[in-house]
């Protein structure tokens, strides 16, 4: 008789979390870059980015530019979501991948490449959001605004933090993909 400990192995792993996990983590790009793409400034304030409120044409401008790239963020998260669920989906489902072995380990490799690629974007997110929390710190030591850009600064940071950690189980996650 087996005890349940010797059913995990890292085969099940590869069968049954590698896909999960990787299904959420689609799932959640894409959701997260549709938020991006249809409320700007609201996703932009999740990661303690504010936009300045000014009457002035020149500040509407660039909060126009602002609004588009963060939108540009969403469509990449749109898109990395549907390319690793686009990848699974084909793996799975589709006929050409259950006939062919070789088809298969292509498409798994595939996936990895593309969740390594997505650590790329995790963790530049995160530097980018380390140099923005920099710099407005030393904006702030010039000129203080009060509570309100502790709090955007704080959040910031977290965002950036939680970024960059987060590009660790995407990179092992995609690394798992490519090598099983």
């Amino acid at each position: 008789m087996s005890s349940p400990t010797s059913s995990l192995s890292l085969s099940s792993l590869q069968t049954v979390a590698l896909p999960t996990i990787t299904a959420l983590f689609g799932a959640l790009a894409f959701l997260g870059g549709t938020y991006h793409f249809t409320s700007p400034i609201d996703s932009a304030k999740m990661f303690g980015l504010t936009y300045p409120t000014t009457s002035s044409s020149t500040d509407k401008k660039t909060q126009a530019w602002q609004k588009a790239y963060v939108k540009v963020h969403g469509i990449r998260n749109m898109a990395s979501g549907i390319s690793s669920m686009g990848l699974m989906g084909f793996l799975y489902l589709s006929k050409f991948c259950r006939d062919s072995p070789v088809a298969a380990q292509a498409v798994r490799k595939c996936i990895g490449i593309c969740l390594v690629a997505g650590t790329v974007a995790a963790v530049g997110d995160g530097y980018i959001l380390s140099r923005f929390v920099r710099e407005a710190r030393d904006e702030k030591a010039e000129d203080d605004d009060g509570a309100g850009k502790d709090k955007s600064i704080a959040l910031a940071e977290e965002k950036s933090k939680g970024h960059m950690m987060m590009g660790l189980p995407i990179l092992a996650i995609g690394l798992g993909w490519f090598f099983s």
